[in-house]
This record gives C-alpha cells, structure tokens and sequence, in this order.
C-alpha cells in the first residue's frame, strides 16, 4: 500500500492545479507535509518527488498560503534537499524555482545567500 502514496500526491497535486478553489483539505495536506519534517528524510527519498509536486502545485496556485511559517519550512526543506547526504537537489530546485517565482519577495536574505552558495 504505501508504494500508492506518491501517486496519491502526484493525483493531488493535480487536483490542485486544476482546483478554482482552495479546499481546506488541501491546505491541511499542505501544512502536514510541511509540518512533519520526517517527511524529508533521507529514508523517504522514494516519496520525496511526489510531496515536492504536491507543494509546488499549491505554492503556484495559492502562493498566499505561504507566508510566514508556511515560507520558512519550505526554506527548510529546500536547504534539507541539498545536503550532500539527502542528495534530492533536482527536487530542491524544482520546489525553490517555484518559491521564487511565486513567493520571492518575501524570501529571507539568509535563504537567498545559502540556497545561491549550495548550488554554486
């Protein structure tokens, strides 16, 4: 059962692209994901794509949801991805392209400085 989950997310995150309205289903799946930092691990490398989907989708579509606490964990996982241990960096750039575009303005310099200084 547990090989279904990153589908389950990949059907997800569809569904919010597609949505014309924020469920609050998806806002709590969203502040679970975010919340849950063993979501992240390096032994759930399998799920991790499938989560970043889901949340891209939701910072494309509802870049709003993510102030305050919401931007300062995807900060987090964003900067998790690119350790040299989890080796997830295509997730941690498709997730940071996202917050980018969408969310940028709100983005701490810190972040900015790091996330530039692990890529290059």
């Amino acid at each position: 059962m547990t090989d279904m989950i990153g589908y389950a997310f990949q059907l997800y995150a569809l569904f919010v692209a597609n949505s014309k309205a924020l469920s609050p289903n998806y806002k709590l799946l969203s502040d679970s994901i975010l919340s849950n930092k063993a979501n992240w691990d390096k032994d759930m490398r399998y799920l991790v794509p499938a989560l970043a989907n889901y949340l891209i989708a939701m910072v494309y579509k509802y870049p709003d949801q993510f102030a305050g606490e919401g931007l300062h964990n995807l900060q987090e996982i964003v900067a998790l991805l690119m350790k040299p241990d989890v080796r997830m960096e295509p997730t941690a750039l498709s997730i940071a392209g996202a917050i980018f575009e969408r969310v940028g303005g709100s983005l701490s310099g810190d972040f900015v400085k790091g996330f530039l200084m692990s890529v290059f």
